[in-house]
């Protein structure tokens, strides 16, 4: 989805991997998330690992809630693309791309 969007991220299926090579870079965040930004999960709620990542769609700081888009989120096969809403208590922290949202 970015490389068709122009943009040149790190690719790896390992949530891992994709969290070291974000902090390594200086776009890592865990302070708080935003539009666009790749947030990690950690189900247990205890954020010691990444288990899972989604694309932020919104923030609701009310509901203290993050729309996502997911992929490997289907309860059937694991194989959708699903929006989902998920806790920021879930949330690990997140990668920052050097992109403009502003496009």
């Amino acid at each position: 989805m970015f490389k068709q969007a122009g943009f040149s991220l790190f690719k790896t299926a390992s949530c891992f991997a994709l969290t070291a090579k974000y902090k390594a870079a200086g776009q890592w965040v865990t302070w708080a998330s935003s539009r666009g930004d790749m947030v990690m999960f950690d189900f247990s709620g205890k954020k010691k690992i990444t288990q899972h990542v989604g694309i932020i769609q919104s923030v609701d700081p009310v509901a203290r809630t993050v729309t996502t888009i997911e992929g490997n989120t289907s309860q059937d096969n694991g194989g959708a693309v699903m929006r989902r809403v998920r806790s920021v208590k879930l949330i690990t922290g997140a990668c920052r791309p050097g992109y403009n949202m502003a496009k």
